[in-house]
């Protein structure tokens, strides 16, 4: 890391960061180089493979809404709800639910001795199911990548894993899953939804910069 650099050629372990005053400008970090404060924009600490931030959506109805992507791209997303009914977590591209759009395999694990395993999957869903039966009024929190790079007739590709508290077990759980658009088009957004209720929490989207 020593012959590293940041920003204008400058060392990693030369750059200092101090913590960031609240009214600090979004995308900005407070540091000093050399004894002489500076603003540094996020963008020059983000090298090959790094994130960078996108955007963040408030959610508090039944979906997302269309949360904005693009093609041939890569990108990471954090989500935290508190699920106001019994229902599952899914995911769309392109406002698109018809049948056999999707393809979907799902994994969880209860937090429990001996743990319980459950396995759930498709090849020709409206949805990608990222966990089913979420309880009443508990979290649901993940992470999971998206993979706009066209793959055949195949438009996006995701990967991902997170917790929730399961009305079907009562036992909080760890999930796994993976699914892909397969729709031959271009992508354009994804919303997170439930098929009722209401979510409530919030989206935060990062792209990941390739080289």
């Amino acid at each position: 890391m020593g012959n590293s650099a940041i920003g204008r050629g400058t060392a990693v372990e030369d750059f200092k960061v101090k913590a960031s005053s609240a009214d600090a400008t979004p995308g900005f970090l407070d540091g000093k180089v050399d004894g002489v404060t500076m603003n540094v924009v996020a963008d020059q600490l983000v090298s090959s493979g790094g994130l960078k931030f996108v955007s963040v959506t408030a959610v508090a109805s039944i979906n997302s809404g269309d949360i904005v992507i693009a093609p041939n791209k890569k990108y990471h997303v954090v989500f935290d709800f508190v699920k106001a009914t019994n229902q599952d977590l899914q995911i769309a591209f392109n406002s698109t639910v018809g049948a056999a759009s999707y393809a979907y395999s799902q994994r969880r694990l209860s937090f429990d001795n001996p743990p319980v395993e459950g396995n759930l999957g498709s090849d020709s869903s409206t949805h990608i199911f990222l966990v089913n039966n979420v309880a009443d009024a508990n979290h649901v929190q993940g992470i999971f990548t998206i993979d706009t790079f066209k793959k055949n007739t195949d438009s996006a590709f995701v990967s991902g894993e997170g917790t929730a508290f399961l009305s079907t077990i009562s036992k909080f759980t760890r999930f796994q899953f993976g699914g892909v658009f397969l729709a031959d088009t271009t992508i354009t957004d994804f919303e997170m939804l439930t098929p009722g209720g209401t979510l409530t929490g919030n989206i935060y989207l990062y792209e990941y910069q390739l080289a």
